[in-house]
């Protein structure tokens, strides 16, 4: 009888950590829905897979992820696809007011209409505005008032003003004509606040849209694993082909040595050659010397048989 495996914790933090994003969105999924969409329409849906895979990935086990954290989240991949070709909402199939509202939206910067969504359409307070998009609240305002007088100008048939130098400011005059003035301007950011809003609304996931971004996510980190296989094989048959090239080159480098061997004579056959040559040069001196040798040893011979003949 075989025993049972044990768990193994890594599938256990996996799970742990899906049950956590499958609360959040629970909770929040069609706020940071409508936040992706206003935001870049198509393509902020398109990224929704993304971003739950990063919340999977960096869930905290028992501690569940935060609406700040998954916002802080959705707003770093959507600045970051704006500003690399994503496109805008455009308001197409809207009508009225709401659609005004949003094609006055889309000539924004990307932190602007940031902004503008999170603070204007999803109601986040400034330090929490601080918190998901990591700067401090009085840039924040600067931002929202500048988006707001952009969607004016753009809504009423101007376009955007970009920033410039700041002209002197000049005290509040307590006058009927300065306070409707104020009143109008209010009015108008109020009727872009709630246009805004009202095209937000519009947009709700379709039900039992979680499990479609899981499968969709399981698609995606397929196709990623796919390419990294892909790229590992392209890897090695490079390194493969380095070292088949190194061989032969080696292999090459051999044969022209042996080659050159072959065609000149070793350095011993040099060395015996000059050893016979010299012994050669030097036999002719050893034979002349030899023979003036014989050559004196006849004469002292005769010499002595001359002198015993000569005796009496």
């Amino acid at each position: 009888m075989t025993e049972p495996r044990p768990p193994d914790p890594e599938v256990e933090d996996r799970a742990a950590s899906r049950e956590a994003v499958d609360r959040l969105l629970e909770t929040h999924g069609v706020e940071l829905y409508r936040y992706c969409t206003m935001m870049l329409g198509p393509d902020g849906v398109a990224l929704l897979p993304t971003i739950l895979g990063h919340l999977h990935d960096h869930a905290v086990e028992g501690q569940g992820v935060e609406r700040l954290v998954a916002l802080a989240v959705a707003h770093n991949r959507c600045i970051e696809r704006s500003r690399t070709g994503g496109r805008p909402p455009s308001g197409q199939g809207l009508q009225g007011p709401v659609a005004v509202a949003v094609r006055a939206l889309a000539p924004l910067k990307p932190v602007g209409r940031d902004a503008m969504v999170l603070r204007s359409v999803l109601g986040l307070r400034w330090s929490e505005l601080e918190r998901v998009c990591g700067a401090p609240p009085a840039r924040m305002i600067e931002r929202v008032c500048r988006a707001w007088r952009n969607m004016v100008e753009v809504a009423e048939g101007g376009t955007v003003v970009r920033p410039g130098p700041r002209a002197g400011g000049r005290p509040l005059v307590a006058t009927d004509e300065a306070f409707a003035a104020i009143r109008d301007d209010a009015r108008r950011f109020v009727a872009l606040r709630d246009a805004l809003r009202e095209a937000a609304a519009c947009e709700a996931p379709a039900p039992g849209w979680s499990a479609t971004l899981w499968q969709q996510l399981e698609l995606e980190r397929q196709a990623q694993r796919h390419l990294a296989q892909e790229r590992a094989a392209e890897r090695a048959a490079a390194q493969a082909a380095r070292e088949a090239q190194a061989a032969r080159e080696a292999r090459a480098a051999r044969e022209a040595q042996a080659a050159e061997r072959a065609a000149s004579p070793p350095a011993g056959a040099f060395a015996s050659a000059t050893s016979e040559a010299e012994a050669e040069d030097a036999a002719p001196p050893r034979a002349r010397s030899l023979r003036w040798a014989v050559v004196g040893v006849a004469l002292a011979l005769v010499g002595v048989a001359a002198r015993w003949l000569m005796m009496p």
